[in-house]
């Protein structure tokens, strides 16, 4: 998409001539016609690229590019006037507050190619934040290189999956570390960007490299390691009948097609692999790993093969099986040679495994899918209990592919086209009134459709966008709160979420600060939510963090009270000024006495610790009665509101005070 030009000029004829011919060519264009009117549509519209006129009564061009540049330093400017005022112009390109002068009459194609010039300049002021961000941000293997193929830098999980020195990694060719690739096909792959290669790295391991985002000359690429080729160290290649890949989608093929019954694959690795590796150190762990094998082969009964796969990760093939029940009770037993403490390095160590499972012909026909849906299987099992054996289902497949078109619709939509926000009203129970607004994001996508947060956010803060994306959210937030306000609006302050992954970022602070000093909104008419299950990770992080955000002046509310912890105590550590009650607690409160014993304390508590307390969740007249007989501050929910659009919003403040009170509002 092209970018979004402001044209700024005092002439309609001229407005209307430039709009034309931007508009033709792909633009999307706003006008103005004084200095004023364009620095008040900057606070509307996220703009690239802003053409003035240098001659304007009040502001002329260079004052204007001087608050541009002072409030928005990324945007690039363009003054277009007359050869008359060139003197004066060098001056402003002199101090570089304008990027380019280009001189009335103009011509169109010569206008067309500044302007595209001033898209790559706009990117390269933007590209730099949004690529250290990402690098700095992402838990994926991330590599950023130039259209050549030269590995400019590289993440700290990009370094830690190859086990180099960042230093030895970047300004070398990309090539070097995918020698078995050739460079016509890696270049292919560079300059059509087209979604995945798959080759060998270095360490002849199996890569996935698919493109992330692509500005200007600079590629972002992210690196994903698949199955490995077998890398058998001399014990474990002593063992007889251990199968490697290439081995193992031969059994299977053959097995198959005899059709003897159901053929089953269960990959298996050692939970918390990387735990024991840093304790013990590599040598010990590649010995641990042979005697994994070893005990593992001396389960085998016949029909039933071990396959070595990579690293901690093995492979189980079970042939000629009757059912199901009996393929779980054929892995249990393999299994159950490490239901006993492991004696490895003159010490005991209880070993437990990670095992995912897919069946032939149920599941596939094809031996290759067969071992990766086991796998796939095995990797979406990390979080459950031991001993629970995860099937292969489509859906973890579907789960796969949707997290991996989310992934790639965050990275494209990196400018937030698509994100706008919601606003559900927060009312006080005292007298009936909208005091808050809690701000709700929200992503409609061309393709994918509308994308719920909670399927969104979690993968944005994997990949890194969620800082960004933050950002984004804050601004419009305040853009929002300061419109409220000018409309004479009454409203208390706005609530909005923030990820502890924005808080970890140190630039968050400052940020926060410019923006709203950019806005003129003052730091207590804001709240930042933040989840108790974050605050309660590092209580002493948190109360540090906290403390910074509150000596600015900004509210703090802890969100989801009550789904964990619930320790009252920890609010005397920190610097709190809201508790919000989780729907959880609010659900059997009409109905449950012990809820209602339990929330009515936690009130009265937070009130002695001079807290305020806002009730989520909230979709009774039932509930919001024993809440008000609690003493509740604030109350938010369906039973009031659903999240509602700005115009909407703006509609029900302006109807305050409401007639017939809450019962009614909804």
């Amino acid at each position: 998409m092209h970018s979004k030009i402001l044209i700024v000029d005092d002439e309609a004829a001229v407005q209307r001539s430039l709009e034309r011919l931007l508009c033709r060519a792909g633009y999307q264009v706003i006008v103005a016609s004084s200095g004023a009117q364009a620095l008040e549509l900057l606070t509307q519209h996220q703009v690239h690229i802003v053409l003035t006129d240098f001659r304007m009564p009040l502001m002329c061009g260079n004052e204007l590019l001087r608050a541009v540049k002072k409030h928005y330093p990324q945007i690039v400017g363009l003054i277009l006037s007359g050869y008359a005022d060139f003197n004066a112009v060098v001056e402003t390109l002199n101090s570089g507050i304008a990027y380019k002068f280009l001189q009335k009459p103009w011509t169109d194609h010569l206008l067309l190619d500044e302007i595209q010039r001033s898209e790559l300049e706009y990117q390269r002021r933007t590209q730099p934040d949004l690529y250290t961000q990402l690098l700095i941000s992402s838990q994926d293997a991330l590599i950023e290189v130039n259209t050549q193929g030269q590995i400019l830098r590289v993440n700290a999980a990009l370094a830690k999956l190859w086990q180099l020195d960042p230093a030895n990694i970047s300004n070398s060719p990309l090539s070097a570390f995918l020698p078995a690739l050739p460079i016509e096909q890696l270049q292919q792959f560079l300059m059509s960007q087209q979604s995945t290669l798959v080759c060998l790295d270095h360490q002849h391991h199996e890569v996935e490299l698919s493109h992330r985002l692509t500005r200007a000359e600079h590629l972002l690429l992210k690196l994903e390691r698949l199955e490995s080729l077998p890398q058998f160290s001399s014990d474990l290649s002593s063992l007889s009948n251990l199968l490697n890949h290439q081995q193992a989608c031969q059994v299977l093929e053959q097995q198959i097609a005899a059709q003897s019954g159901l053929i089953a694959v269960a990959v298996l690795d050692i939970d918390n692999f990387s735990l024991i590796n840093d304790a013990i150190g590599y040598h010990k762990t590649d010995l641990l790993i042979n005697k994994v094998a070893f005990l593992l082969q001396q389960q085998l009964k016949a029909g039933q093969h071990l396959v070595y796969l990579s690293g901690d990760k093995f492979a189980l093939i079970f042939t000629h099986c009757r059912d199901e029940m009996a393929i779980q009770l054929a892995m249990s037993e393999c299994l159950s040679v490490f239901d006993k403490p492991v004696m490895h390095d003159e010490r005991l160590m209880q070993l437990n495994f990670n095992l995912g499972y897919a069946i032939a012909p149920d599941d596939t026909v094809i031996a290759e899918k067969l071992l990766k849906y086991a796998n796939l299987a095995c990797r979406t099992n990390r979080n459950n209990q031991h001993h629970f054996y995860m099937r292969f289902e489509q859906a973890i497949l579907e789960s796969k592919k949707q997290q991996f078109e989310i992934s790639n619709a965050l990275y494209n939509d990196i400018e937030h086209n698509g994100f706008s926000l919601n606003f559900q009203p927060k009312i006080s129970l005292a007298d009936g009134r909208i005091r808050q607004a809690e701000v709700l994001l929200r992503w409609n996508h061309p393709t994918l459709g509308s994308i719920s947060p909670a399927l969104f956010v979690p993968i944005a803060e994997r990949d890194g966008q969620i800082i960004r994306i933050g950002l984004w959210v804050l601004e419009q937030s305040l853009i929002a709160l300061r419109s409220f306000y000018q409309q004479g609006l009454e409203l208390g302050w706005l609530s909005i979420n923030v990820s502890g992954r924005q808080l970890q970022d140190p630039t968050f602070s400052n940020s926060l600060q410019q923006l709203l000093r950019s806005y003129g909104i003052k730091p207590e008419q804001i709240e930042l939510e933040i989840t108790e299950t974050y605050l309660m990770e590092d209580i002493e992080l948190s109360n540090k963090v906290l403390l910074q955000l509150h000596q600015i002046g900004v509210r703090i509310s802890m969100d989801d009270f009550g789904t964990g912890y619930s320790s009252l105590a920890y609010l005397t550590k920190l610097p709190i000024d809201e508790v919000k009650l989780d729907r959880s607690l609010i659900t059997e409160l009409s109905s449950d006495l012990q809820s209602q014993g339990m929330v009515r304390n936690i009130i009265r508590m937070a009130h002695d610790l001079n807290l305020v307390v806002t009730a989520e969740g909230i979709e009774t007249q039932e509930q919001q009665q024993l809440l008000n007989a609690m003493d509740c501050d604030l109350i938010q929910g369906y039973y009031y509101s659903k999240p509602l659009t700005e115009k909407d919003f703006i509609t029900i403040l302006k109807q305050q005070p409401f007639a017939g009170g809450l019962s009614n509002a909804h």
